[in-house]
């Protein structure tokens, strides 16, 4: 902690020049000076070592790659066989689509276009749904088509994003837009989370269950409908820490900001938006 920037990064420049191999990965790097201020801490040797960053900035990928842009591996859609098979492992568990659903699946699926996050979204949407009535996931297509008609495909997943948070009940939107407190990428501890959700009063009481039981049941439906993520779990299978994916912060943060849930600020003068501030949660805006 008490060394300078210069220092860390000979620190960690002298350790990396050890005759050992590594991969390291810089992921969702959005700024072209953070690649400029980390390079000088990579030494070049022959030991094979690998360092990758994902970004969804051109000029970033381009400025990381100094000897040849062929390094620059730019993401596609999913072919829409994958996209089926990661479709139907969602909602079927492996098996095969309904004959009866098959054509509204593949309409309803031409509307993800290829990405991941929005076919786990909606999968885990029409997960719920009755699969011996087609009308019910008739009446999601159809709603479909009035909300993405003419958006890009990031408009899209935000929108299949909503979709999946109007259908949630009024129990897990709360807890959903609780998570809007935290920062983005921010590892959450689950037990904490579950904790703080039962101290603001938003799990339930069943009978035969406590308390604590019935907040990590609500976190399991959030994880089945692809909401939140779980990034650690305990070695009986209980989840340890999770986070939301970036897209969904997104619509967790404008949910939670119109409904005057959550207030954010960095901890300089700020106008509130609202006279009333139910709950103030400050975010350093230091990188420590």
């Amino acid at each position: 902690e008490a060394m300078t920037a210069i220092q860390l990064k000979q620190c960690v420049k002298d350790f990396l020049q050890q005759p050992v191999r590594y991969a390291i990965v810089f992921d969702d790097v959005w700024d072209v000076e953070f690649w400029n201020a980390i390079r000088f801490a990579l030494p070049e040797n022959g030991y094979g070592n690998r360092v990758m960053l994902t970004t969804r900035k051109a000029d970033v990928a381009s400025a990381s790659c100094n000897k040849s842009q062929d390094y620059v591996y730019k993401m596609v859609a999913l072919s829409f066989e994958d996209s089926w098979t990661l479709f139907c492992n969602k909602i079927f568990k492996g098996n095969g689509c309904p004959a009866h659903l098959t054509d509204v699946a593949k309409g309803i699926l031409g509307k993800c276009q290829g990405l991941p996050l929005a076919i786990l979204a909606i999968g885990g949407f029409l997960a719920l749904k009755d699969l011996f009535i087609a009308e019910e996931w008739e009446m999601v297509q159809r709603s479909l088509v009035g909300e993405l008609k003419g958006s890009g495909m990031l408009d899209r997943v935000r929108k299949i994003l909503s979709l999946s948070y109007n259908d949630l009940p009024c129990h897990l939107k709360t807890c959903l837009l609780y998570l809007s407190i935290y920062p983005e990428d921010f590892e959450i501890r689950c037990g904490r989370l579950v904790q703080l959700w039962s101290a603001e009063r938003f799990v339930g009481k069943k009978e035969g269950m406590t308390v604590e039981d019935v907040g990590y049941n609500y976190l399991r439906e959030l994880v089945n409908r692809s909401l939140i993520q779980v990034t650690q779990i305990f070695y009986e299978g209980i989840p340890y820490a999770c986070r939301i994916h970036d897209l969904v912060r997104e619509v967790v943060l404008s949910k939670a900001r119109k409904q005057n849930m959550i207030t954010i600020t960095t901890g300089q003068c700020t106008k509130w938006l609202s006279e009333k501030v139910r709950r103030l949660v400050v975010h350093s805006s230091s990188n420590n």
